[in-house]
């Protein structure tokens, strides 16, 4: 049985805009990143991350505040046209400290949503989120590797198609809760919002380190944001507990970009550098819906 997707028309409006691709990417093999999901919000898509016990997380500004609970079509393969699964949503959660409107907020706006599935995906390993201190200090700084995953629209014009490039962090926020990665030709861009930020670990693992929200013109870099603070939200919201560290349930990172850089740092590296940018209303806060 087909189900019929019924929207409010005064929804419409409010939707995310037609997608583009992770710019400088390529396509990934068959059954690779698996908990990569394209998310049908009607009739357009965002990228989320399925994290375990039936929750995606992905960007707030990806869903309308007054959408259905029960109209977000979350679905799993490499191609999402011909989904390997297709699971609906139970209900959605956004951020209660995420700011839409970037001309008030320029830095670690929590833009982040979570997904809770009507049913368990089978057979879909989780991706673990990064969540302590000694992860966090070996896979994440300046100049560090991260690949970057998105749905988003592929140079032939296919929709749908799960993409992926390599790319390092360039800068962070004063706090290091958000970080920029991309740049040079090799980015995510609109249709790829939610979509991860990884990191690999010594062991060969990889973790979920930031969550696409918006960026520059794309293919020259985009905006992070760490989920760890967001760990106690996402506990209260789906009953999903992801803290493994001891120094508390959420919050408690030291994600200060400078702790480790000594005298290396410099003023270009760290957000402030940026402000007179969204001062004077450039691309800075460009969506990536």
């Amino acid at each position: 049985m087909v189900a019929t997707l019924v929207v409010d028309p005064s929804t419409l409006a409010q939707l995310p805009a037609p997608a583009e691709p992770i710019v400088g990417g390529e396509p990934v093999a068959a059954g690779e990143w698996t908990a990569v999901v394209a998310l049908d919000i009607g009739g357009s898509t965002c990228t989320g991350t399925y994290i375990g016990e039936r929750v995606v997380l992905t960007a707030a500004h990806c869903i309308p505040k007054s959408y259905s609970p029960t109209a977000i079509f979350v679905k799993f393969g490499q191609n999402a046209k011909m989904a390997e699964q297709t699971i609906l949503s139970e209900n959605f959660a956004i951020h209660p400290d995420y700011c839409s409107d970037l001309s008030q907020c320029s830095e670690d706006i929590f833009d982040f949503a979570a997904v809770v599935l009507k049913t368990e995906p089978v057979g879909v390993e989780p991706i673990q989120v990064l969540a302590t201190q000694a992860e966090w200090d070996e896979s994440v700084g300046f100049d560090a590797p991260t690949t970057i995953l998105g749905f988003g629209i592929d140079g032939d014009g296919n929709l749908g198609i799960l993409q992926r490039a390599e790319t390092t962090i360039s800068r962070f926020s004063l706090t290091g809760r958000e970080f920029r990665a991309g740049g040079d030709g090799v980015d995510a861009c609109i249709g790829d919002s939610g979509g991860p930020a990884l990191v690999q670990l010594s062991d060969g693992s990889y973790r979920l380190a930031g969550v696409a929200s918006r960026g520059l013109e794309c293919g020259k870099g985009g905006f992070y944001g760490v989920p760890e603070p967001a760990f106690c939200w996402l506990a209260d919201e789906t009953g999903l507990d992801l803290a493994r560290d001891t120094c508390g349930p959420c919050g408690c990172l030291d994600t200060d970009p400078t702790r480790n850089e000594g005298c290396q740092i410099g003023p270009t590296q760290l957000w402030w550098s940026w402000l007179p940018l969204a001062l004077l209303g450039l691309q800075l806060g460009r969506r990536r819906k």
